[in-house]
């Protein structure tokens, strides 16, 4: 299954969003706080974009992993992570 974190960078926000979404929750990480990182607006380049992420300690390291894979996904580094459907008729159900 995809990682649907990875889906929603790519599909709702820019490089650019997830650049500075990702430096804050590094800079928290560097400094060994031990509080929430809670991102609410971004502005770049002109825009600006407004919300709530909110990134507990625990799931920095993840976070900031999901946001390598969302941007080599934008960048055309990478194709998307969802594998489909995986059928395996070897294991049905026949009756006889």
């Amino acid at each position: 299954m995809a990682d649907e974190i990875v889906e929603i960078l790519v599909d709702f926000y820019t490089v650019a969003e997830i650049q500075a979404a990702r430096k804050l929750v590094y800079e928290a990480h560097l400094s060994g706080l031990t509080d929430n990182v809670i991102i609410t607006s971004s502005t770049f380049e002109g825009g600006s974009a407004s919300g709530q992420v909110s990134i507990a300690p625990s799931n920095r390291e993840q976070f900031l992993r999901q946001c390598r894979m969302a941007l080599a996904r934008l960048n055309s580094e990478a194709s998307t992570m969802s594998n489909g459907i995986l059928i395996r008729y070897d294991q049905r159900r026949l009756s006889t």
